[in-house]
């Protein structure tokens, strides 16, 4: 358990209270003001410290006030309508601390004990404005209902405040203030995904979206396939718009799976599955390579690092044994796939299977290995980062010092999320090279090898998302919004163990972020070759992430190109065949 401390510096002593997330070690970008105190919230500031402790009494925070009130606490639970089974299930979810008067405070970031029981909160609440009540959107009850039960509070007076039931449901990570008496920044997942994965209810909607699909949506998106004018691309063919379109709806990170859960069931890191031919072998956990920021995240994400399945590919025509060591001089692929952090798998037969084979096909590697790391986890969530980071760890530990390639021989490569996972990787081995090269077979100097990102998810924070930006404007790919269903429900999961901002400002988490403070350098990474598509959703990150590798590799380090009007991702795609055989030459000439 992480106590979390907060004080007011010396030079604040006389103004407003200083909220401090002591575990992140930026507190400039977490901070409160409480403008105004009304004489009667004065009378109840308090000098003294508070320990605070859940409902199970495990101590969450001590508290230093100076200029603030006093905390008291409360479960939020959901009143009627709400069926019983969701108020006991969010009942143990869910924990705020109130005062009674102007503002509703949590004191800064709340650890609870359990991954399942963390809430991170961080708010304030004026009572005269209702401001924050007008941006969140509540599930099964709208704005008003709780402003009506927080007027009531007010009118009947601080004396009844102890009895207060507030309808309010806020899971994991909220909020950040910002200093205009509002809230700023992302907030938790409120309504929920996958709430109808159960049956009957998933049946049920599955049959209508299916009558919907081909009665509705077919026969319009075929109408507007047909004019060439109407197209996305001019470029684009009837029958490449027509599923593209189909594949943003019915996708497994698109808005119908977000309801009922995705359409297959894929192998994962528990166990490896009996399929003749496959070549796998158990990864064992690697807690002695954990060191630095990321130890002390795993540690406060309660993430360890555990047994997780690997699997080797073979180049076309060779048969390497599993675990061979390598010959004088040959390189090997380490892939990490991608699947938006909650998707698909490493495994042979799964179809994100086809990248490393293409990838392979045009490098000079005779073999490739696929790590299986951990997913991100929903409902609840679970896995955060760094988890994946420390299963991709183990694949790293386990073909430098048990298989016996050489550092400047493994390529890294990564499509999608698995961009970002090659990043992070990456970005710990720079970072901790002095004290990794003690503890595994590596140069005290980065290794000089290559790296491969198709389709980079490389900003998970909102610092693209612009007016005119490729996040916003190419709603023809077949990725979906990202502001909405099970992308940013991947993004809050990916991040939730962080403090609200990590996505913005964390260079592990988000290394193409322009917010300015992300200060993500790139000295010492490998070389690297970025390609996206030309009407994908990531584009513009991927053109952000080249400009800031230039500026420390140079440009004779990095190769980006654009694959032309191609959606994301489209290796995957069989209806971008010719302009994937463009993009796999330009990496044979870059592994050259």
């Amino acid at each position: 358990m992480l106590p979390v401390t907060t004080s007011i510096p010396a030079e604040q002593e006389s103004g407003s209270p200083y909220v401090k997330n002591a575990w992140h070690g930026s507190p400039a970008r977490y901070q409160a003001r409480l403008e105004t105190v009304s004489p009667t919230a004065r009378e109840w500031n308090t000098t003294e410290h508070n320990t605070v402790v859940d409902k199970w009494g495990h101590m969450i925070c001590q508290t230093t006030w100076r200029e603030a009130t006093v905390i008291t606490r409360y479960h939020l639970t959901l009143p009627p309508p709400c069926p019983g089974r969701l108020r006991s299930r969010f009942r143990k979810w869910t924990t705020a601390y109130f005062t009674s008067t102007i503002t509703l405070w949590d004191n800064a970031y709340l650890y609870l004990s359990g991954a399942s029981q963390c809430t991170f909160l961080c708010m304030e609440l004026h009572l005269d404005t209702m401001q924050f009540v007008s941006r969140l959107s509540l599930y099964g009850h709208p704005p008003h209902v709780l402003t009506r039960f927080i007027k009531a509070a007010i009118t009947n007076g601080t004396e009844n405040h102890h009895n207060l039931v507030f309808d309010v449901l806020l899971r994991r990570r909220c909020v950040i203030y910002n200093d205009m008496n509002g809230i700023d920044g992302s907030y938790s997942s409120i309504k929920m995904v996958y709430e109808l994965r159960r049956q009957p209810f998933r049946g049920i909607y599955i049959t209508i979206q299916l009558l919907q699909t081909y009665l509705i949506r077919m026969p319009i998106w075929a109408l507007l396939s047909l004019p060439k004018f109407l197209r996305p691309r001019p470029s684009w063919s009837v029958f490449k718009t027509f599923i593209t379109n189909y594949a943003r709806v019915w996708s497994d990170i698109g808005p119908i799976a977000a309801r009922v859960g995705p359409s297959e069931k894929w192998p994962d890191y528990r166990a490896i599955p009996d399929t003749p031919g496959i070549k796998s072998i158990w990864l064992e956990p690697t807690p002695q390579l954990l060191i630095g920021d990321v130890a002390r995240w795993a540690e406060e994400a309660d993430v360890r690092p555990t047994r997780i399945p690997g699997y080797w590919y073979d180049k076309e025509g060779t048969d390497t044994p599993v675990g061979a060591p390598p010959e004088a001089g040959e390189k090997v692929i380490l892939y990490l796939h991608g699947g938006c952090f909650i998707a698909q798998s490493a495994h042979p037969d799964n179809m994100m299977g086809h990248c490393l084979r293409e990838v392979l096909r045009h490098s000079p590697a005779k073999r490739g290995f696929a790590v299986e790391h951990r997913l991100v986890g929903l409902a609840p969530y679970t896995n955060p980062f760094p988890a994946a980071l420390l299963d991709n760890l183990a694949g790293y530990h386990y073909l430098v010092d048990i298989v016996g390639y050489a550092p400047d021989n493994i390529i890294f490569l990564g499509d999608s999320a698995g961009g970002a996972h090659v990043l992070a990787l990456a970005r710990y081995i720079v970072d901790n090279i002095t004290e990794l090269s003690t503890l595994m077979r590596l140069p005290q100097t980065p290794p000089s090898n290559s790296m491969i990102l198709l389709s980079p998810w490389c900003d998970l924070g909102t610092s693209h998302e612009t007016p005119g930006s490729s996040a916003l404007t190419f709603t023809f790919d077949f990725l979906p919004d990202l502001r909405s269903g099970l992308m940013r429900a991947a993004r809050l999961g990916y991040a939730h163990a962080f403090p609200p901002g990590a996505a913005e400002t964390n260079p592990y988490i988000s290394p193409a972020s322009r917010h300015p403070d992300c200060h993500a350098s790139f000295k010492g990474f490998p070389r690297t070759f970025i390609d996206v598509g030309g009407a994908e959703r990531f584009r513009d990150m991927g053109y952000t992430l080249a400009d800031k590798m230039r500026k420390d590799l140079g440009a004779e380090n990095v190769v980006f190109r654009e694959g032309t009007d191609a959606v994301h991702c489209y290796i995957h795609s069989p209806l971008e065949t010719e302009e994937a055989a463009k993009m796999l030459k330009a990496v044979e000439a870059f592994l050259e």
